[in-house]
């Protein structure tokens, strides 16, 4: 039996006195005599114990190795903890929040190491490496759910990592590799080069939101073509990002226009002294400044320049619904039709301003402008009446196909 053995089995310092030795040597004798177990298996591992305990008692009680065993324990264990301060030195400190799964394991890596008591230097350096080709492994674990995570292709990384280091100092080599090679940094330098020809333009401040709304949507596109592992995935995005290219250059040129068609409808806005259609204008141009989106920025100007051409037309709208050949297109037999277009010009301006945010104001204002004003009344007049029996249709009203 060695010493470390015997030492490890009486549970004593290795700086013990013959005393001491002697005082937990009587104590365990006598907690595992065979006489105080009555059951024959208990008594059975009692006698084992006592023999292991007799023989590290002799081995510990040879003074004459003693020093020798000192000095070999010193060592030892001066040479473990000398390993376990450089196993400190992988551990995280920095970073150590952003992944606590793998500060548990490290630390664990660390404490079973350290846990363990070893008889030579040897022991030591074996279990060492161990340690280190576990952090090593973790490491590894962790740079390929990084590369993963970040759509990172490591046969395109040409740097080379150092792993005799710090998680800390281990994880900002991973960063600066993301920087340069994660998909998201690849699209968003692509991006950059795309628009940096455009910034210059007129449009490309306003088209600025627009631009970030489908580069998004492309990256995320891109994005699942890497995750179904396309074998052409590089071909499909070259040419996809040619495609934008021409979708950034359409953008640009269509705040552009739009923005000149806003200016040029100030001056007709202003014009009409009308606070509604003054109120909408200044919305546009807010909405729009801000980076609106097309689509509806072009609605807004139809439905403003709709409204314009409704308000230039109210003279003529009074005057239709006052003059007499309203008759030339309603039937004398049509009477209820009659009278439902027998109403003031205020309640026909009222109606049309309440259809502003509808589709059928745009077949109202194409009709004005062909100056037939009776049939808007007429067309007005008949959307009351439509509203009307839908009411009296909501209402379950038994008349309902009378009335139609």
């Amino acid at each position: 039996m060695t010493v470390y053995e015997a030492l490890e089995i009486l549970n004593i310092s290795s700086s013990y006195t013959l005393k001491e030795l002697k005082i937990v040597y009587r104590k365990l004798a006598k907690q595992y005599h065979p006489d105080n177990f009555k059951d024959d298996k208990e008594r059975i591992k009692a006698e084992e114990k006592l023999k292991n305990i007799n023989l590290a008692y002799e081995t510990l009680l040879n003074n004459k190795d003693r020093s020798d065993y000192q000095e070999n324990i010193d060592v030892v264990f001066n040479y473990k903890m000398e390993k376990i301060e450089v196993l400190k030195k992988y551990q995280f400190k920095k970073y150590g929040q952003l992944f606590p799964n793998y500060v548990f394991y490290m630390n664990e890596i660390i404490r079973v190491f350290g846990a363990k008591l070893y008889n030579t230097v040897g022991e030591v350096d074996s279990n060492y490496q161990s340690a280190l080709t576990k952090i090593m492994i973790l490491y590894k674990d962790f740079e390929k759910e990084f590369y993963e995570k970040n759509g990172i292709n490591k046969d395109k990384v040409t740097e080379t990592i150092n792993y005799n280091c710090s998680f800390d100092d281990f994880y900002e080599q991973l960063l600066k590799i993301k920087e340069k090679y994660s998909l998201e940094n690849i699209f968003l330098r692509k991006i950059e080069e795309i628009t940096e020809k455009y910034k210059y333009y007129a449009g490309y401040d306003i088209a600025r939101v627009e631009i970030d709304v489908t580069m998004k949507n492309t990256y995320n596109k891109i994005l699942d073509w890497h995750h179904q592992h396309l074998e052409n995935f590089d071909g499909m995005v070259k040419s996809y990002f040619n495609s934008i290219d021409d979708e950034i250059a359409m953008l640009i040129s269509r705040a552009f226009y739009l923005q000149d068609k806003i200016n040029n409808l100030k001056d007709r806005v202003e014009k009409t002294d009308d606070d509604e259609i003054v109120e909408e204008y200044i919305n546009l141009k807010i909405n729009f400044d801000e980076g609106q989106l097309f689509s509806k920025t072009s609605d807004e100007i139809n439905m403003i320049e709709e409204m314009i051409i409704i308000k230039d037309h109210m003279g003529e709208l009074r005057s239709a619904v006052q003059q007499d050949y309203i008759n030339k297109f309603i039937s004398e037999k049509d009477v209820h039709k009659k009278i439902m277009i027998t109403s003031t010009y205020n309640e026909v301006f009222d109606y049309i301003k309440s259809l502003k945010n509808l589709s059928r104001i745009g077949g109202i204002a194409s009709m004005l402008k062909d100056k037939d004003y009776i049939r808007v009344i007429i067309l007005i007049k008949l959307y009351i009446l439509k509203d009307g029996l839908e009411k009296i249709k909501q209402n379950n009203d038994p008349d309902y196909k009378k009335r139609i």
